[in-house]
Formats: structure tokens, C-alpha cells, sequence
């Protein structure tokens, strides 16, 4: 690794020289976002994509600590040496030697939150700039994000940090899926825009339950959806939908029962006319 002090860790694995996967989210890597060089890079490389491509909206996914247990600090994450260093210059105490009962643990989840909210504050500053909009993928159940991802959403939407949310609606029930749009709404500012993230063919749930979970998400008016992901949409989800609740209307046939339409309007304007002048004689 050309960066190996960029990568997040666990109080478990805290000396550990190489990469920390999180063993609860593919075994994947996460990079701290507390460190400064990394939030430097990032906001580089998106203003790079900005200046250069001609983007309708920047989705920023990840965007929280990777998922640890809420009551066991030892699987809690960001215990890089940077974090650290910075914590213990601020608060006079290395955080690997804190545990959930301590008083300053509340300080350390704090500090490792903001570092989140204060990194998309700055993609925020930079879509506004280049007048593009920003959404930001997250996890509908706000206390469970604060608590097991470090993930404040509510505070970037009611500082109008971001244009949208694309939640993540992890179950195949479409109640479930009312409960977490509920959810949302009742958490974010009301300018916020709202796009339902189904995951039901990621879940390789059945046709019925896409079917379902898109007829309730319509009944709420959100500003869209989105189907989770392209590489689990199979030939058998797309016939569903394109028979179905993405049927493509048929434009011809719209124009001519338009032109229909007009045409019976002018009739009738024509006869009130002829009416009007045979009173008048």
C-alpha cells in the first residue's frame, strides 16, 4: 500500500502494520476520514471529475465509519495513529485506552462524527460551486447510523449541507419500506430531496416484491427511485418492469387521442358560436 496510514482500523487491530478489513461488510477496506491527507485527495479527485466531465450530480457512498457493534468498543472503528495523536492533543487522552463508560467516550464519538460532517460540508461548498447536485447514500434508521456507522445524516440535511438522500432500503417487505421512508421524512429538512434505494434484486427477492415496494414508494411522491444494483437487474426483473410499472407508453396512440381531444373542443366552441349569433338575429 502506498498509503498504509490512511487505512482505518479497530481498537482490536489498532498496531496492527497491515490493513483492517471489516469483516461484517465484504471484508472490505476503509480508508480514515479523519485524517486530512485523505479528505484532501477526495475532494481533489472529485473537483478533478468536476472540471472535467460534465456530471449531473456527484452520490457520495460510504460516507461513515464502517458498521461495528454499538456495546462492544473493541470492534469500533477509527483508532488510526493520526486520529489518535489529534484526539489526545485536544482532550488529553489517547482513545485506546477509553471504554463505553468512560465520560470522555461521548467526546470520541463525537469527534470521529464530525470528521464525517465536516467532510461533506466540504463537497457540499464544492458542488454548489460548480452548480451540481449532491446526494449522499445512507441508512434510513438514524439511531442505529449514529450508533453503529457514526453516521449523523439529520445534521447534514438541516445545515442544508447536501441537495438529497438515496437510502438504503435493505428488506424485500414493502410495510418495512413504508416504515423507513416515515423514517427519513420525519429526520430531514424538508427541502431535502428523497430517492428509495430498493435493494429487492440484490436480495434476489421475488418479482412481486419489487413490484410491490415500487407501488408504495409511488404513493409517498418521493423525487424517485433506485434500483440497487445494475448487476443484480436479471432479464427476468427487467421483463417484470417493462411490462409493468415501467411500461413505456405507447406516444402515438397519445397524440392521436390528444389531437381527438382538441379537435372535440373546437366543435363544441363552434356550436356555442352558431348558437350565440342564431339568438342574436
Amino acid at each position: 500500500a502506498i498509503k498504509p496510514e490512511w487505512g482505518n482500523k479497530t481498537k482490536k487491530n489498532y498496531n496492527l502494520v497491515a490493513p483492517t478489513p471489516s469483516a461484517s461488510e465484504h471484508n472490505g477496506f476503509f480508508i480514515d476520514p479523519a485524517n486530512t491527507e485523505v479528505q484532501t485527495f477526495l475532494l481533489e479527485l472529485m473537483e478533478e471529475i468536476l472540471d472535467n466531465y460534465k456530471v449531473d450530480g456527484i452520490n457520495l457512498d460510504y460516507i461513515r465509519y464502517p458498521q461495528s457493534v454499538a456495546v462492544n468498543d473493541m470492534n469500533s472503528w477509527g483508532y488510526t495513529e493520526f486520529a489518535r495523536n489529534e484526539f489526545k492533543n485536544a482532550y488529553g487522552a489517547d482513545p485506546i485506552n477509553l471504554n463505553i463508560n468512560d465520560y470522555l467516550w461521548e467526546y470520541w464519538r463525537l469527534y470521529r462524527c464530525s470528521k464525517v460532517n465536516n467532510f461533506v460540508q466540504k463537497v457540499g461548498i464544492l458542488c454548489k460551486c460548480h452548480n451540481v447536485m449532491l446526494t449522499t447514500v445512507i441508512f434510513p434508521n438514524k439511531k442505529n447510523a449514529l450508533d453503529t456507522k457514526l453516521q449523523d445524516w439529520t445534521n447534514w440535511s438541516i445545515n442544508n449541507y447536501i441537495d438529497g438522500f438515496t437510502p438504503l432500503f435493505l428488506t424485500c417487505d414493502d410495510d418495512t419500506v413504508a416504515t423507513l421512508i416515515e423514517e427519513v421524512k420525519q429526520n430531514k429538512a424538508k427541502d431535502t430531496k428523497l430517492y428509495a434505494g430498493l435493494f429487492v434484486t440484490f436480495m434476489k427477492g421475488s418479482n412481486t416484491d419489487l413490484i410491490k415496494q415500487i407501488h408504495t414508494v409511488r404513493k409517498y411522491n418521493l423525487n424517485g427511485l433506485i434500483l440497487f444494483d445494475y448487476a443484480h437487474l436479471t432479464d427476468n426483473y427487467i421483463d417484470v418492469l417493462t411490462q409493468s410499472v415501467f411500461k413505456p407508453v405507447n406516444k402515438e396512440i397519445n397524440y392521436q387521442d390528444n389531437k381527438k381531444s382538441v379537435g372535440q373542443v373546437k366543435v363544441k366552441e363552434k356550436r356555442k358560436l352558431r348558437r350565440k349569433r342564431e339568438r342574436r338575429k
